[in-house]
């Protein structure tokens, strides 16, 4: 997940013996995981990014930026020459053994080996030996943000697919409601009246395949008609329904944590038609609460639930429940990584996940820590999203299960036997779903450089197979525009930044010992090198602060170079950075609530700042985040900003140094611009990276064109040339890391 970070927790660390250590030694350290109090700064950042002037998405915007797009695509094919700005020849460059983020798997019942895994970036990715290698199943599916599969008991060849991530997560992406394949994966449909669901948790198929239940954001949704028609059951926000796998009119579901709703756990009797509260377990109505629910299907009386690491059990099917077991960790975050799973074959054989996976063999009494995961382990990488037994699975011969985590999939052949030592193994060769915040990289040496979702910060050269740089999760990432072999990462809320002068093999110095507001800026707060001087770094928190020692301060010596900037007597974020390649005195930052000031003397000792819109007096442009910021090549004056939003009108470009703009949205879809670029030959090609893909102009943004070929409708968290290249890196947001050659 989009993890909280080391906050007051690093910095007091730091303060008191880090200065002692400056050298780091041994491997990258690991980060602890954050309380759930903390992980909803990370909601509240991604949100910020989405929402317009009114703090509103509006339902089914995300699906209607994708079908825009798609009309563009289908639109550049029919053209003689499609305007793409060079692109078209997109190479994957990995990683190619780190998966991300994983919620559904779906095994087929006629062919074990054949395995789907439904990745909450990426779309679904199709394995026909096992896991032993992956290949998306495609690479323009209608939503890749997959979060549920369902198969129909009496048609294997029909799969449903919800879309959408309803678990309260930072970087949670929008879905568009179910698809559904009739012909096991070849073509896909969107089920009619779900397109503006933005998020599907969960779908239950009747063992009789007579009806069809959804939990989503908007409620409980039921269809008697195999998808055709929906009627809602409920209103309130459901996490899970599931069917009693013996009786189709037998189901429970849960729900809550929206608007002070109680979660509890929800009863039907009559296939989903009506519900009824069963319990309310702890009594609780904080968003941060969840209910995960299990059937044993051996002896459907009994069922579990677990709420917050309490595990309960029913022996009627639901009706009345008893607390059983207490999950044997302290994590605060299960409204995100919660799993249960019973033996099909033992009901008292259970697995329970959470920050990792326990196993009980007495009905939950007792709970055993069978995984003990990290970055690139063989052991299940911590947040335990989902757990699926191999349909042949009997308890004896076959006692095979796999598990969906942040950190893609895993599998154990012996679910009995396996423990924290041994019995894991990673199946994710070729599983590219990784989810990048940022890029950067060096074209002569070809090092790649990257921060993820929940696995680090990770290095490539030359091979696609990544190494570990920095643990937890990884943030925004610098390569030295004169000495590659400097990096900089952080994890995140300005982490470090952290410095290494390998190439990120191993890290040397954290800068954030030195830096007063480490660890305190926004989730993704930026710091950026000078492109003239790679000794010049930037970074921001409420304060811009600046070095002139990056590369060799030990520790370096910060500067506060501009003030913060209040809306309504609260201080708002920096979020963007940026510096004239042109005139390295010229300085633009933007901050989380949309202002954006500008800077003639950054280098100075007092730079002075003016105005360019405080949303006030001076407001020339929207009042949403400020996305990126991009310094033309065409001189200091010159400048694009993009802005968040599901709105038409995210790009803006200013020749007069921010007195007038213009904008440049007109033909792109109406989505969060998250990255700008420009190449370093032909300044009027222009690139953005949006929630729905790349986008290229070669006529200065007066029009623009998306192609159908490199990582598809993916959200592209950041773009920017390689150095001293004309190689364009995509960071994206669930199929990791793509480059352009572009003469």
């Amino acid at each position: 997940m989009r993890h909280a970070t080391l906050s007051a927790l690093l910095v007091a660390a730091l303060a008191t013996g880090a200065l002692a250590a400056w050298h780091a030694a041994g491997p990258p350290p690991a980060v602890p995981h954050d309380t759930a109090a903390e992980a909803m700064g990370a909601l509240r950042w991604r949100l910020h990014l989405d929402r317009d002037e009114h703090g509103r998405v509006l339902p089914g915007a995300l699906w209607r930026a994708l079908q825009q797009r798609q009309r563009m695509v289908r639109e550049g094919v029919s053209r003689p020459r499609a305007k793409t700005a060079g692109l078209g020849g997109w190479t994957f460059r990995g990683p190619t053994n780190v998966g991300g983020r994983t919620r559904a798997l779906w095994i087929d019942p006629r062919n074990p080996s054949h395995l789907w895994a439904g990745s909450v970036g990426g779309g679904i990715f199709s394995t026909g030996n096992g896991g032993k290698s992956w290949a998306p199943l495609n690479d323009f599916f209608p939503n890749l943000s997959v979060s549920s599969l369902a198969q129909d008991p009496a048609d294997p060849a029909t799969i449903f697919v919800g879309t959408g991530e309803g678990f309260g997560n930072g970087d949670a992406i929008r879905g568009g409601g179910i698809f559904v394949t009739h012909d096991g994966g070849g073509s896909f449909e969107q089920l009619a009246g779900t397109g503006e669901w933005a998020a599907v948790n969960r779908i239950a198929i009747a063992p009789d395949s007579s009806t069809l239940l959804a939990a989503t954001d908007r409620g409980i949704f039921r269809s008697g008609d195999g998808g055709a028609s929906w009627s809602a059951a409920t209103i309130g926000r459901a996490l899970q329904v599931a069917f009693n796998p013996h009786d189709s009119a037998e189901a429970l579901a849960s729900e809550g944590g929206g608007f002070r709703q109680k979660h509890r756990i929800l009863r039907s009797t009559d296939g989903g038609a009506t519900w009824n509260p069963a319990s309310v377990l702890a009594d609780s109505t904080e968003f941060t609460s969840r209910i995960e629910i299990a059937y044993a299907p051996s002896d459907p009386a009994v069922v579990y639930a677990m709420q917050d690491g309490l595990l309960w059990r029913s022996n009627d099917g639901g009706g009345s429940w008893d607390p059983v077991g207490v999950f044997p960790d302290d994590e605060d975050q299960w409204w995100y990584d919660s799993a249960l799973w019973v033996s099909p074959v033992d009901p008292n054989f259970l697995l329970v996940g959470g920050l990792f996976l326990a196993r009980s063999l007495d009905g939950g009494h007792t709970l055993t820590p069978i995984s003990n995961g990290y970055l690139l382990t063989q052991q299940v990488h911590p947040d335990v999203h989902t757990i699926a037994a191999d349909p042949r699975f009997d308890g004896r011969a076959n006692r095979r299960v796999y598990v969906g985590c942040d950190g893609g999939v895993f599998v154990a052949d012996n679910v009995a036997t396996v423990n924290s030592k041994t019995g894991w193994r990673s199946l994710n060769t070729g599983y590219a779903s990784s989810q990048y915040y940022s890029g950067a990289g060096d074209g002569p040496t070809a090092l790649l450089l990257g921060g993820l979702q929940d696995n680090g910060t990770l290095r490539l050269q030359k091979k696609t197979v990544a190494t570990l740089t920095f643990g937890g999760d990884g943030g925004y990432v610098e390569v030295d525009p004169q000495l590659p072999s400097y990096v900089y990462f952080e994890y995140q809320y300005l982490g470090g930044p952290y410095r290494s002068k390998d190439g990120g093999k191993h890290v040397e110095a954290n800068l954030g010992v030195s830096l007063p507001e480490s660890g305190s800026g926004d989730f993704l707060a930026p710091f950026l090198l000078d492109p003239t001087d790679g000794n010049r770094m930037l970074a921001g928190a409420t304060h811009l602060w600046r070095t002139a020692n990056a590369r060799t301060g030990k520790p370096p010596a910060w500067q506060a170079i501009k003030d913060e900037a209040f809306h309504n007597d609260e201080a708002q974020k920096i979020d963007v950075i940026a510096i004239s390649a042109a005139d390295p005195n010229r300085v633009w930052v933007g901050h989380e609530d949309g202002q954006l000031y500008v800077s003639h003397d950054a280098r100075s000792g007092a730079p002075g700042w003016d105005v360019v819109d405080d949303n006030d007096a001076r407001n020339p442009l929207p009042n949403r985040a400020v996305t990126r910021i991009l310094a033309l090549a065409e001189g200091p004056a010159s400048v694009l900003v993009s802005f968040g939003g599901f709105r038409a009108d995210n790009l803006w470009r200013s020749d007069d140094g921010g007195f007038t703009w213009r904008s440049l949205a007109t033909g792109l879809p109406a989505a969060p611009i998250l990255a700008l670029a420009q190449h370093p030959r032909h300044p009027d090609w222009l690139y953005v990276g949006t929630e729905v893909g790349v986008f290229a102009s070669e006529d200065g943004g007066a029009t623009w064109s998306a192609d159908n070929q490199g990582p598809g409708s993916v959200a592209v968290d950041d773009l920017r040339f390689l150095n001293r290249s004309t190689t364009l890196l995509a960071a994206t947001h669930g199929r990791g890391l793509w480059t352009a050659s572009i003469p």
